[in-house]
C-alpha cells in the first residue's frame, strides 16, 4: 500500500475527534485533496471522505455499546460537527438512530445474559 495512504489512514484513526476533513489530511501529507483522493481510492476502493464517514459511524457504534456517553457527547468524540446530520448518517448506515441502536443493544445484551442464567 502506498505509504501516503497508510499515513492518511493513521491520521484519520488517531485524530478522529479533531474533526478531520479531507483537506486537513491532504495538507498534513503535503498533497492536494484531489491527489490524495485519487491515491486513496486506487489503494482502498473507497474515497477518503467515505472512509472518514465509516470510521466515525463505527467508533460511534462502539461508544454506544461500551459507554454511557450521551449521543451529543459521542458526536463530539467522533469529530462530527453537526449532531442532527450525524444522527441521520448513523440511521442511514445502521438502520436505527443512535439512541434506538443503544436501546436495542442493551435489550439484546440483557436477554442474552438472562438466557445464560437459565442454563
Amino acid at each position: 500500500m502506498d505509504p501516503r495512504v497508510k499515513e492518511a489512514i493513521e491520521l484519520v484513526e488517531t485524530n478522529l475527534k479533531a474533526g478531520l476533513r479531507a483537506d486537513h489530511v491532504a495538507r498534513q501529507l503535503g498533497l492536494s485533496v484531489s491527489r490524495l483522493q485519487h491515491l486513496f481510492k486506487n489503494e482502498t476502493g473507497t474515497t477518503l471522505i467515505r472512509y472518514l464517514h465509516e470510521v466515525r459511524i463505527e467508533r460511534a457504534r462502539k461508544l454506544l455499546e461500551e459507554t454511557h456517553l450521551s449521543v451529543k457527547q459521542i458526536v463530539s468524540e467522533v469529530g462530527a460537527s453537526d449532531t442532527s446530520h450525524f444522527i441521520r448518517d448513523f440511521r442511514k448506515a445502521r438502520g436505527l438512530s443512535p439512541k434506538r441502536y443503544r436501546m436495542n443493544f442493551l435489550s439484546n445484551k440483557k436477554s442474552t445474559t438472562e438466557t445464560k442464567k437459565i442454563f
